[in-house]
C-alpha cells in the first residue's frame, strides 16, 4: 500500500452447508492490513482486520427451536499474529509455529451479535535422532460475553453458524467430523394412524450442538522412511463445550414443557411432561485446566493411530 511496509488483502466467500435436516448459507467479506515485522522476531507477521458475515439458517421449526438458531449478521475487528519458525516445510526436526488471533465482533461494527474470541495455535518439533522427530501442538479457541440483538432469538447463546465443532480430521481423528461435544436431547411427536392426533412415545433424538470454546492436543513421533514418504503415530485429545452461564441460558430456553398431545392413562408416558435437555457438556475454564492439566484426558475424547505421510516442499499429505 502505497510505499508503506503494509500490504493489503481482500478476501470474499460464500458457504452452504447442510447438516442434520438444516441449512446454514453464509456470504462473508474480510479487508485485512498486514505487515511483516523486520527488526524484532524476524519474519513474522502482525495483521488487523475488518469482516462482514450474513448467515441466512434454515431448517424445520422444531430444528430451529433445539439449536437456537436464527438469521445473524456479523460485523468485527481483530488483530492476527503469525510466526513460523520451523528448519523446513517438508519434514521440520526443530523449530516452532505460533498463530494467535482476537476479534471483536459489535453491534456498531454492522452486527446484531457481540462477542470477544481468542485463538491460539502453538506447534513444537524435536528431533530425536536421525529422521526421528517428536512433535507436539495445543489449540485453544474461546468465545467470550456473547449477545444476540435478534428479536427472534432473546437467549445469549451463539449462533450455529459460528459454533465450534471436533472431530474429523483436522480436529480429533478417527472420530467423524462434528462428531464431538454438547448434543440437545428432544423428544420425538408422531401422528396416530387412528386419531390423526399427536401423541409421544417416550423416544427422543440428538442432534449435535457444537459450542463455544474447543481445545485440542495433538502428539506425533514421525519416521522419515525415504525421501517423500515418513509414518507417524499420533495421539489425539479434544473435546468442545459451553460455558456455565450459556448453560442457563439453555435450561431457559428449554424450560417450556412440550405438548405431547392427547394421551390416555394407558400410554407409557402418561403424566410425563416431555423435555429438551443438553447433554455431554464437558466442561471446564482455562483456569482450571492450568491448575488440573489431567482434564486433557478426563474430560476430552482422545483417538490414536498411524498415518502415512507424502512429504512435500510445502508440507505433507497424510493417510491415517
Amino acid at each position: 500500500i502505497f510505499e508503506w511496509p503494509v500490504d493489503g488483502s481482500i478476501g470474499v466467500s460464500n458457504n452452504a452447508r447442510a447438516n442434520e435436516d438444516f441449512w446454514e448459507l453464509s456470504y462473508a467479506g474480510e479487508v485485512a492490513l498486514i505487515h511483516k515485522l523486520r527488526n524484532f522476531l524476524v519474519g513474522s507477521t502482525i495483521s488487523t482486520f475488518y469482516g462482514q458475515k450474513i448467515t441466512r439458517e434454515e431448517g424445520a421449526p422444531e430444528k430451529e427451536d433445539e439449536l437456537i438458531s436464527g438469521n445473524v449478521r456479523v460485523g468485527r475487528v481483530g488483530l492476527r499474529y503469525n510466526i513460523d519458525r520451523r528448519d523446513s516445510l517438508r519434514f521440520p526436526t526443530s523449530g516452532f509455529t505460533f498463530d494467535a488471533e482476537t476479534a471483536w465482533a459489535r453491534y456498531w461494527l454492522g452486527g446484531d451479535l457481540r462477542y470477544f474470541r481468542w485463538e491460539f495455535r502453538n506447534n513444537y518439533y524435536f528431533g530425536l535422532f536421525q529422521d526421528l522427530v517428536f512433535a507436539i501442538g495445543l489449540e485453544v479457541t474461546s468465545y467470550e460475553n456473547v449477545e444476540r440483538a435478534s428479536a427472534a432469538n432473546t437467549q445469549n447463546i451463539l449462533p450455529p453458524s459460528e459454533r465450534l465443532f471436533s472431530g474429523g480430521r483436522d480436529s480429533v481423528r478417527g472420530y467423524a467430523p462434528r462428531e464431538l461435544g454438547p448434543i440437545v436431547r428432544s423428544p420425538v411427536f408422531k401422528i396416530d394412524e387412528g386419531t390423526d392426533e399427536p401423541g409421544w412415545d417416550c423416544t427422543y433424538r440428538s442432534s449435535k450442538l457444537g459450542g463455544s470454546k474447543r481445545t485440542l492436543l495433538q502428539m506425533e513421533l514421525r519416521y522419515r522412511l525415504l525421501e517423500n514418504i515418513a509414518l507417524a503415530s499420533f495421539v489425539d485429545s479434544g473435546n468442545t463445550f459451553f460455558s456455565q452461564g450459556e448453560m442457563r441460558e439453555f435450561a431457559a430456553a428449554y424450560a417450556d414443557s412440550l405438548d405431547p398431545g392427547l394421551q390416555q392413562a394407558t400410554d407409557p408416558c402418561f403424566g410425563i411432561n416431555p423435555a429438551r435437555s443438553v447433554e455431554d457438556n464437558v466442561g471446564y475454564t482455562y483456569a482450571e485446566l492450568l491448575q488440573k492439566p489431567g482434564y486433557f484426558f478426563s474430560r476430552h475424547y482422545l483417538s490414536y493411530g498411524l498415518s502415512v505421510n507424502w512429504l512435500t516442499p510445502i508440507g505433507s499429505v497424510n493417510i491415517a
